[in-house]
């Protein structure tokens, strides 16, 4: 390889070195997705939503198995609340995951529910050809359902707990296993703006 990629290679090994060792030393895990909890405030604006009024995917077209999947119904959610939801949790939570760049913006382009029934999963699958992010928000609580998130050779199962989110780059495989009762979830598709390479955060 030319000089040029020989540079470039070396530069994001030290970015990589510098993450790994910051992640020591702040004791955290070196996962590529965030977890935390939400207002029960936020929960309640979206069980409130009818979902019965939306038109739904067929079930063959998507990965959605045993459940109903609402269409792209962006446009039908309150702008202030998604701006809320962006600027304080989805917004600073990307900022942790991407140490080695910055972004001006993020632009959401889809948002669904799945309301799965008894029985319900997810196949395994992951959202590359269409978003940088995906964010995951679980509106019940489930006995079983499990969201697995497969990160670097290591498998993460993460239970179905009302306010739980989970956000995700668009490159990682995930799957749901069997709903014991029911499982509402609530998503949306992830699009960073103005990215700068070499912004590195201290």
């Amino acid at each position: 390889i030319g000089w040029r990629s020989k540079k470039k290679l070396l530069y994001y090994i030290v970015i990589y070195e510098y993450t790994m060792e910051k992640l020591r030393a702040d004791n955290l895990p070196p996962t590529s997705f965030k977890i935390g909890k939400i207002e029960d405030r936020v929960i309640k604006y979206l069980n409130s939503i009818d979902l019965s009024k939306f038109p739904i995917t067929e079930d063959d077209s998507t990965t959605t198995r045993g459940g109903i999947q609402t269409v792209n119904i962006i446009n039908y959610i309150n702008k202030d609340f998604l701006k809320y939801l962006k600027e304080k949790y989805i917004f600073p939570c990307i900022e942790e995951l991407k140490p080695y760049y910055s972004i001006d913006d993020l632009h959401f382009n889809h948002i669904h529910f799945i309301q799965y029934q008894k029985g319900g999963t997810q196949l395994l699958h992951d959202h590359k050809c269409c978003e940088d992010w995906g964010f995951l928000l679980f509106l019940n609580d489930d006995e079983g359902g499990e969201t697995v998130l497969y990160d670097g050779g290591q498998v993460y199962k993460n239970s179905v707990n009302k306010g739980k989110f989970i956000i995700m780059p668009s490159w990682m495989k995930h799957e749901g296993l069997e709903v014991k009762n029911n499982k509402k979830i609530f998503l949306i598709a992830i699009q960073e703006i103005g990215k700068k390479w070499g912004s590195v955060k201290t």
